[in-house]
């Protein structure tokens, strides 16, 4: 498809990969991008070349691409900036809950110059990104939508809470623009990004950015993300939201005679009331979502307090039955076995297989008493000072209950 600002050069038909590791900006030189495709065997390779129309006319791009070894065939010169309003929007607000999933913002900033020449769709629904990213028009006209723009100047805004910004540049649209002039008009981004729990996790690979028509029906997830519109006369730092709120409109004076400089009209006063309680609005959001931040911190501590101790007295407890084991056991032990290191892996048996332990203690003192019965008598074996029950099954079997010596 041809493109408003940027000559695209396919060098690879979209549906012959499984998919797409993204968008690279001048991964050619200043102002020719490349898209890479991930083929079904997992190589990746430049699938599509675009050009900075202000930068390269459609001959200095075709001389690039023979110089520089690259297909021709599918070249597709600009169609030129049908443009005529371009809109400051917060595309996304960072590290916070949107639904379920925790959008953070080092997923985004490792990969945020990929959304620059992003298109813009007009429509009810996303379209699917693997169907969009193989044949783009196909899939647009399938949920009934339109191109209406493109994405440029992406950044990620740092001061305040973190939200990634960019402008939304829209072609001709009368129903666009008049769905933006009645506050009707929201947006929602497309992406793919791998996900750990409820964590997106990096880097954000962008797709597309649907605007739609907002009802009752068709909210958008993000109350932090909207589209202000932008006053080509003022300066553009002075026209960017700082946070969520704070908003500088259109600067809109007339020139007055004297006596009326001071006196402000109705719709002026109106324009500031509204202005004020819309500002008021999303800095209430601010507080609450902080809020609900802070007290998610303070449970996320105190479980991981809990979780702490409790394991702190599990191993504990652990530790004070092994020695005891250990200890009631040790007597039966024949020297020679728990001689300096010996010692060590007797124990680390003994826990392991504590029933297979006493087995073989109980078939060591059956081995014993036999060779003993001689001619001089049977050999009696005791087991530690004060024990009542001189019998080597009875006193073995208190260290294990309900173990049977084997061996006999």
């Amino acid at each position: 498809m041809p493109y408003p600002n940027e000559h695209a050069a396919r060098q690879g038909d979209p549906a012959s990969y499984a998919r797409f590791a993204g968008r690279k900006n001048d991964a050619g030189g200043p102002g020719i991008d490349f898209i890479f495709g991930v083929r079904k065997d997992g190589k990746t390779e430049v699938q599509s070349i675009r050009f900075n129309a202000q930068k390269y006319s459609p001959e200095q791009a075709k001389k690039w691409l023979a110089d520089h070894n690259f297909s021709s065939a599918e070249f597709e010169p600009a169609t030129g900036d049908k443009t005529n309003q371009a809109h400051d929007t917060i595309l996304q607000t960072l590290d916070r809950n949107i639904g379920k999933t925790y959008f953070a913002m080092d997923a985004f900033d490792q990969n945020v110059d990929a959304w620059s020449g992003i298109p813009v769709i007009y429509a009810q629904e996303h379209p699917n990104m693997d169907a969009f990213a193989k044949d783009p028009e196909a899939e647009v006209n399938r949920i009934k939508g339109r191109f209406a723009g493109v994405v440029t100047s992406p950044y990620i805004a740092k001061v305040g809470h973190p939200r990634l910004m960019a402008t939304l540049n829209l072609f001709e649209d009368a129903e666009v623009q008049q769905l933006w002039r009645d506050g009707k008009l929201s947006h929602s981004t497309g992406f793919k990004a791998q996900e750990v729990g409820d964590r997106l996790m990096g880097p954000v690979i962008p797709s597309h950015i649907l605007i739609f028509k907002e009802d009752a029906q068709n909210i958008p997830k993000d109350g932090g993300a909207f589209i202000l519109n932008k006053n080509d006369n003022a300066p553009e730092a002075e026209e960017r939201f700082h946070g969520y709120y704070g908003v500088l409109g259109e600067a809109a004076s007339d020139q007055r005679a004297a006596g009326d400089m001071e006196a402000k009209s109705v719709a002026e006063k109106d324009a500031e009331a509204k202005l004020k309680e819309f500002g008021d609005k999303f800095q209430n959001m601010e507080l609450t979502l902080a809020k609900k931040d802070e007290d998610l911190r303070n449970v996320t501590s105190a479980k991981d307090a809990e979780i702490a101790a409790l394991k702190a007295k599990i191993d504990a407890t652990s530790k004070a039955e092994a020695d005891k084991r250990w200890n009631d056991t040790k007597p039966w032990i024949p020297e020679g076995w728990t001689h300096g290191e010996k010692e060590n892996k007797e124990r680390e048996e003994l826990m392991s297989d504590p029933m297979g332990y006493v087995q073989k203690l109980g078939r060591f003192y059956s081995g014993k008493m036999e060779k003993s019965n001689g001619p001089e008598g049977k050999e009696h074996v005791q087991g530690p000072s004060g024990s009542e029950d001189k019998s080597v099954d009875a006193q073995l079997s208190k260290l294990v209950p309900s173990v049977d010596i084997e061996g006999r």
